[in-house]
């Protein structure tokens, strides 16, 4: 598997199957937290306090992890504005919540890289993602699948 930088691609005949791309470690802060759930709550900050004495603390939501992943890899470059559309993800788990203080990081690996077989200006790529913790844990896990301009139609 080759390790590459978004830099590196800028649309769909730049991707190969094995390719990974890890994003610089992002920290994730309380305030993050606060303005997420003072933005789009109502979440409770402390969501899942009293279900299980060892979720009794400050976390962000399944969804907005999984949102703040999608964020951090557009601002970090990813599909560098080639992206046409995507058909959906998969497998998607959040098996450990993100804490305030966490620093993360996400990574991607191509699974998957097909031409279109009706339109010769875009194919489909598949990745794994995942965010994960520098304390080892894996936060959100999903595969997605992107529709990606090709080279002859950024050209045009």
């Amino acid at each position: 598997m080759a390790l590459r930088r978004f830099d590196e691609v800028s649309c769909f005949d730049d991707y190969r199957v094995g390719d990974r791309f890890v994003t610089e470690p992002l920290t994730i802060t309380r305030e993050d937290l606060l303005a997420y759930v003072e933005r789009h709550g109502p979440v409770p900050v402390r969501a899942y306090e009293g279900r299980d004495p060892d979720l009794g603390r400050e976390m962000f939501p399944d969804l907005a992890t999984l949102c703040l992943c999608f964020s951090y890899l557009i601002r970090a470059g990813f599909l560098r504005g080639h992206g046409m559309s995507s058909p959906g993800l998969a497998y998607l788990r959040c098996p450990e919540p993100v804490e305030p203080g966490d620093r993360v990081r996400v990574e991607l690996e191509c699974l998957e890289s097909r031409p279109s077989s009706t339109r010769d200006d875009r194919g489909y790529v598949t990745f794994k993602v995942q965010m994960i913790a520098e304390r080892g844990a894996v936060l959100v896990e999903f595969e997605v699948a992107e529709v990606v301009a090709r080279q002859n139609a950024l050209a045009q």
